[in-house]
């Protein structure tokens, strides 16, 4: 069974709620992985609106997991899906692409609105399973997306390259 990654605290669970309708209406039996830090409120919305579709297998609560294991969860996942109705969440998809994993999202934040490579944007909840489906059956693509997601993030966001425009605007303005 194939993993769908969201991300974000649980205090706002509506985002991971429509998350949760979108991966069960996929065609494909796919999971949701809920990451939430840890010490974070109840998950028990969540998981009712798994039970109440039966199949409450299908999410996966993983809570205050090290960065490594984030990692690899997110390396494995088939994507992100960032689905907040109040939160840009831009760390979480730029984490996502850093690690090779693509990004299905809503049109909201600045990563959606250009061509920003690994990240597929749905203006519906239709068009983001059908992301999900496409991603499923071609994997081929999805490593592609996650490839090109992950270099756009070194070779624009990566350590060095924010260091080197640092220096340069403390150069430019002393």
């Amino acid at each position: 069974m194939g993993s769908v990654v969201s991300i974000g605290r649980l205090e706002w669970q509506k985002g991971h709620g429509q998350a949760l309708s979108i991966v069960f209406d996929a065609a494909e039996p796919l999971r949701l992985q809920v990451l939430a830090p840890e010490g974070t409120t109840d998950a028990t919305l969540l998981q009712r609106q798994a039970q109440s579709k039966g199949q409450p297998e299908r999410l996966q609560m993983l809570l205050g997991l090290a960065q490594e294991q984030r990692r690899r969860i997110l390396q494995q996942a088939l994507c992100l899906l960032s689905w907040s109705e109040t939160e840009y969440q831009s760390l979480a998809m730029l984490e996502a692409l850093a690690c090779g994993c693509p990004v299905v999202a809503r049109p909201r934040g600045w990563l959606c609105h250009g061509p920003i490579p690994g990240v597929l944007v749905a203006h519906s909840r239709r068009q983001a399973t059908l992301h999900l489906q496409r991603l499923l059956a071609d994997l081929d693509w999805r490593a592609q997306l996650g490839a090109a997601g992950r270099a756009y993030v070194l070779g624009h966001h990566g350590l060095t390259v924010v260091a080197q425009q640092w220096t340069k605007l403390i150069e430019q303005l002393a």
